[in-house]
């Protein structure tokens, strides 16, 4: 995975704690000097490549859920916890 940038967090009085972060699941190619241009085949690989490694996304999150659920003790039990992963999308990406 691709991480693009750093995780952000926030705690909402009354809500709880929201973390959001963006990725892409594959390292994706992009256009250059040497690569005017992202073929049909390249494309379609990269999105072969990225459905692939969607269900490795869900559990690592889980599992940080899960990481979160036991290490924020300090937020009550009434309130929230929120994990979201945005993905990156360039025109030619799918």
């Amino acid at each position: 995975m691709d991480l693009l940038g750093n995780t952000r967090g926030v705690y909402l009085d009354g809500y709880g704690a929201v973390f959001t972060t963006e990725a892409s699941l594959v390292v994706t190619p992009t256009t250059n000097p040497f690569r005017q241009s992202i073929s049909k085949e390249l494309a379609d690989g990269v999105r072969k490549r990225k459905i692939e490694r969607l269900p490795l996304l869900k559990t690592a999150m889980k599992d940080m859920m899960r990481s979160m659920a036991t290490t924020l003790i300090q937020i009550p039990a009434d309130q929230q916890m929120v994990l979201i992963v945005r993905f990156y999308y360039e025109p030619w990406r799918t």
